[in-house]
């Protein structure tokens, strides 16, 4: 994970000789596994016009114009793999082997070095680096305690082309058969896909730290969750149970682009995202209230989401207090909350349409009372609920006291923390977490 999937992931000097076709360099040699996106420049000038490229803020997205799968393996092994995307938009790499290339081949084409043209590394997202990683760690096992890549190939024999595949194995619904190695329930021999507390997880588990789902909502990139191998566990000596100190559970983690950083850091990470386009989406709204003062709703430049202005009591000063609008379907349909309760309790700094608890004189109902929101403001109260929401507490607050106002009556930014991502909780901090990991076998 250190010096062959995150060695040197930003500082990169690049020469790209061969224009549009490659070579393209980034004078690093050992990395082995990249995401479908390069920097604008120098780039924009050889691929711009390229309908299988699309210019973001700071990126040349690969989004083939064909519609299939923005991935890309190494040409020396491209034949033996088959990307997939399904209905629901799910991206799988079937590794399938073909005439001339064993899976055994296939697998170790993507880990051969040195590999110094970006074009002939493997274009993959987390999820499909770190079943990577463990296929080929299987490799290895099986090699060595057989002394033969055949073991390795006698796992597949009489199995469906796509029992090996690259892609999402952990879920967070509880579908957890696949009929795919890492995710073949009780018939797996080598992997467990399961369900632990916190408390249980062990070096070297497959995990899914998620960003805030607020993300999914807003833009379609990478960072909505991270695929990540638990690297490291501090314990308390007395309980066994993971430590927590101020900087938040001692859990060290490290997935493809984020190199093994703490629980909270790799939080901030992801969130890191959330907070750029937070602040684009405020600066959208003050200048569109600025051109029209009686603006309630808005739509946001990415994805279309909506944004509605909701002040729940008295009126704050312009541009008053601007919330994502997240609908049941997407709440319920999407996401798999099975109540509104539910769903704000895993997604911190949402507030159902009738606020956390029961409203108080002179409330305002939301535009959509089945509907969740997130805000792009908060108010400033100086007592804080328990949560440390400052949304909650001026609501709880507000209803329990009439006479009660924050602070001042502008809101100020919306301030994030580590808290925000549900990080391994899909859904809240009192649900398991779910993991795959190796089975245990007899000697």
């Amino acid at each position: 994970m250190t010096y062959n999937v995150n060695v040197s992931p930003t500082i990169r000097v690049w020469q790209v000789p061969g224009g549009a076709t490659g070579p393209w360099f980034d004078g690093n040699q050992m990395r082995l596994f990249e995401y479908p996106g390069v920097p604008v420049r120098p780039f924009q000038s050889i691929l711009g016009g390229d309908p299988d490229w699309q210019a973001s803020a700071v990126e040349m997205i690969y989004e083939p114009a064909d519609g299939s799968p923005p991935v890309r393996l190494p040409d020396s092994v491209a034949d033996a793999f088959q990307p997939i995307a399904t209905t629901y938009g799910v991206l799988w790499v079937e590794m399938r082997g073909s005439p001339t290339v064993t899976r055994t081949d296939a697998l170790l084409g993507l880990f051969d070095l040195p590999r110094p043209d970006f074009r002939q590394r493997a274009w993959l997202f987390c999820d499909m680096v770190g079943v990577a990683l463990a296929l080929e760690a299987l490799w290895f096992s099986r090699c060595r305690r057989t002394g033969s890549a055949g073991a390795f190939e006698a796992i597949f024999a009489g199995r469906a082309l796509d029992y090996a595949s690259l892609g999402p194995v952990i879920s967070h619904s509880g579908v957890r058969d696949l009929d795919i190695l890492l995710a073949d329930g009780s018939a797996d021999p080598y992997f467990e896909n399961l369900e632990v507390p916190i408390h249980e997880l062990q070096i070297g588990d497959f995990v899914v730290f998620w960003n805030s789902r607020i993300y999914s909502m807003l833009v379609h990139g990478a960072w909505g969750s991270e695929y990540s191998y638990v690297m490291h566990v501090e314990r308390d000596v007395t309980t066994g149970k993971v430590r927590t100190r101020a900087s938040g559970p001692q859990i060290w983690l490290a997935g493809h682009g984020l190199a093994t950083c703490l629980y909270n850091a790799m939080a901030m990470d992801l969130l890191d995202q959330v907070v750029l386009i937070l602040d684009g989406l405020r600066q959208f709204v003050i200048a569109a209230v600025a051109a029209n003062p009686t603006a309630e709703e808005l739509v946001a430049p990415w994805r279309q989401t909506r944004l509605r202005r909701w002040d729940p009591y008295e009126s704050f000063a312009a541009p008053g207090a601007w919330w994502i609008e997240i609908p049941r379907g997407v709440w319920q349909n999407d996401w798999g909350y099975g109540s509104a309760h539910a769903a704000v309790a895993a997604i911190p700094r949402t507030v159902a349409g009738q606020g956390p608890g029961p409203s108080g004189p002179g409330f305002r109902p939301p535009p959509v009372g089945d509907a969740l929101y997130f805000p792009l403001m908060q108010p400033v109260v100086t007592t804080l609920a328990p949560d440390h929401d400052p949304w909650r507490s001026y609501l709880a607050q507000r209803a329990a006291d009439t006479a009660f106002r924050p602070f001042l009556d502008s809101l100020s930014p919306l301030v994030i923390d580590a808290s925000v991502a549900p990080g391994l909780y899909y859904r809240g901090s009192q649900s398991p977490i779910s993991v795959v990991r190796p089975r245990v076998s007899a000697p």
